[in-house]
């Protein structure tokens, strides 16, 4: 469901950034495994936001789910033409969750 990089530029801290693919519809299980992951995570090493690529729409899909941290995706799902019709410079579909257009 989802890969974990760790990004760090000069002397900034770590931000820690979790990738995830296809989701086919499944925001809600997304955002469970988020809380789940921050949960065990220590101090200092908690996911700071997430890119989802992919397949992440799929028909009569409600843009309900809020996230703990902020989420970014684009699309190629059963739904993507028309977010980018209703949205093409992207728009926030819930808390925490914004499409990038």
């Amino acid at each position: 469901l989802a890969q974990v990089f760790s990004v760090s530029f000069g002397v900034a801290p770590m931000v820690r950034i979790l990738i995830c693919g296809d989701l086919n519809g499944q925001l809600p299980t997304l955002a469970k495994h988020i809380r789940a992951l921050n949960a065990k995570a220590a101090e200092g090493q908690k996911f700071e936001a997430c890119i989802c690529v992919g397949a992440i729409s799929c028909e009569g899909l409600e843009f309900k789910t809020e996230f703990e941290i902020p989420t970014y995706f684009i699309d190629c799902g059963t739904e993507c033409q028309r977010l980018v019709a209703e949205a093409p410079q992207g728009d926030t579909m819930a808390p925490n969750l914004k499409f990038l257009g």
